[in-house]
């Protein structure tokens, strides 16, 4: 049986390794190496996909990925990447700490209940956590299809790129909170959200371990769609206005509320779509405390992904949410003599988690 994350490795003090995550819009690569028990950054890199052209998705990804490599002149061929969400399911459920010695057993018959189609073509994998509810062990299961498996690994090897293991975003995400806020991930309840261009991934975790993962098709580009709509522009100005215009806090304080204004439209883009990504979050909190009475809400919430560089996008969830959030930005916490000039990497979350699979074992 085929499984996710099946492939061992173990690299060498000062060895290097990349993370691969290919979103909708974006590819993403960054280049880690492990040096005395610590993690340094070599390399970030991205370049964006060209929808106008008319060259396959996957084609367009090859000649992207070479590009990075080649340009950058990047010698690392040992490569963690991910499934697409849209290509994946997680599932979390809960077992008497008695059924461990059927885990495997009982975790076949999980999968069979949540695939629509044959076992045979099923690839998976899951992790155990034992909890601090009464006798209970928590697992989280991903499963996917083993034709999205193989044309991953053909393309890796297409650009010559080696696989030590391919995985969830979910758990790169979550490899990353445990790496960047080591001390508040053990002991406090997280909610993680990666922003990206056409979807989102809404992780819960609570003391290192995800009891959660939801999929959401809501996007920055939805904000940029709504932008174009109400003013009436190019594509590309929407999105320079997202980004540069973003939430005014005089909007946001009810002191501009013209619907000529330009910031009062730009504002309301954002919160139209906000307002829908957050409506679908509290209903995915709501369904997980009915079904396995959890109690508390979370401690924090992370955003990362390209959204969370839209200005005052943090007041402005929190506001919404009553709760504490902060942008992830994984370059804040690693050793990188380069990484100013470079900027921002928090669109580049899951690539860097990917990355520290193999840096910080």
């Amino acid at each position: 049986m085929m499984r996710l994350s099946c492939i061992k490795s173990r690299l060498l003090n000062g060895t290097a390794v990349l993370g691969l995550d290919i979103g909708y819009s974006i590819v993403k690569l960054v280049e880690l190496r492990k040096r005395n028990g610590n993690a340094e950054i070599r390399n970030y890199l991205f370049s964006d996909f060209d929808y106008n052209s008319s060259v396959p998705r996957s084609k367009q990804a090859e000649e992207l990925i070479k590009g990075l490599i080649r340009e950058n002149h990047i010698k690392t061929r040992k490569v963690v990447t991910a499934i697409s969400n849209e290509d994946l399911i997680e599932r979390v459920f809960y077992l008497p700490l008695s059924s461990r010695d059927k885990i495997k057993d009982i975790v076949k018959w999980e999968v069979k209940k949540h695939i629509n189609f044959p076992m045979e073509e099923a690839v998976y994998s899951y992790i155990t956590r034992e909890t601090e509810e009464a006798e209970k062990l928590c697992i989280y299961l991903a499963i996917s299809k083993r034709d999205v498996v193989e044309r991953q690994i053909e393309l890796l090897s297409r650009v010559g790129l080696e696989p030590l293991a391919i995985e969830t975003k979910s758990t790169a995400l979550n490899r990353l909170i445990q790496w960047s806020h080591a001390d508040r991930a053990k002991e406090t309840k997280i909610a993680l959200v990666d922003i990206g261009s056409k979807s989102s991934v809404f992780v819960l975790i609570d003391k290192g371990f995800i009891r959660m993962s939801k999929y959401i098709e809501i996007g920055s580009i939805d904000i940029t769609s709504t932008i174009v709509n109400l003013i009436h522009c190019s594509e590309k100005d929407a999105e320079e206005l997202k980004m540069n215009i973003g939430i005014k806090e005089e909007v946001m304080n009810n002191r501009d509320s013209s619907p000529e204004s330009l910031d009062f439209n730009i504002y309301s883009a954002i919160e139209f779509q906000m307002d829908r990504l957050i409506s679908e979050i509290k209903r995915a909190l709501m369904f997980y405390f009915a079904q396995f009475e959890w109690e508390g809400d979370p401690d924090i919430m992370y955003i990362t992904g390209g959204a969370s560089r839209i200005p005052n996008i943090t007041k402005f969830l929190s506001r919404k949410l009553s709760m504490e959030v902060e942008v992830l930005d994984p370059v804040d916490k690693f050793k990188c003599a380069d990484c100013l000039d470079k900027g921002s990497a928090t669109h580049l979350s899951i690539a860097f988690g990917l990355a520290l699979r193999e840096v910080c074992k």
